[in-house]
């Protein structure tokens, strides 16, 4: 299988728990009446790990900028502006786990996604970004942070 098929099926695994978030906000998900735990807490927790993954994400993309040798001026004030963003995210997404009520978590979580967006779409604009991995990046957020709205009005 193709790298690039490979990413994209990881990708969209990776938002199964997004969608069965959105279904479980309605009362709609599977099995949703046997689970014991707090889903909420655990959906939280998991926007926060991806968070900080694809925070990681644009931080390696600056380190990459850096031990190329080469960050030209305009690309330089882009790449400190990764560092500082990806840096910035995974702290609000932390601070996401610890904040109640989880209506505001969710709030929170959808912005910081809304965020990473913005940072992509502009990353996409000022780098050789392959065009595949915005329209990715696209779908994946817009089912996270529809499920983080959708728990969040539900909560």
């Amino acid at each position: 299988m193709h790298p690039v098929n490979i990413a994209r099926t990881l990708t969209y695994l990776g938002t199964l728990p997004f969608w069965y978030g959105a279904l479980f906000a309605f009362d709609l998900a599977p099995l949703s009446q046997q689970i014991t735990i707090n889903f909420s807490e655990v959906l939280i927790g998991y926007a926060a790990v991806i968070l900080s993954f694809i925070a990681g994400i644009h931080w390696g993309v600056a380190l990459s900028y850096l031990t190329a040798g080469h960050v030209a001026p305009k690309k330089s004030y882009e790449t400190i502006a990764l560092f500082i963003c990806s840096n910035v995210i995974a702290l609000w997404a932390w601070a996401m786990l610890l904040w109640t009520p989880t209506s505001v978590a969710f709030f929170g979580l959808a912005l910081a996604f809304v965020c990473l967006i913005f940072v992509d779409w502009k990353w996409a604009n000022f780098s050789n970004s392959q065009p595949w991995f915005w329209k990715l990046r696209w779908h994946a957020s817009s089912v996270a942070i529809l499920s983080m709205l959708l728990n969040a009005f539900m909560s």
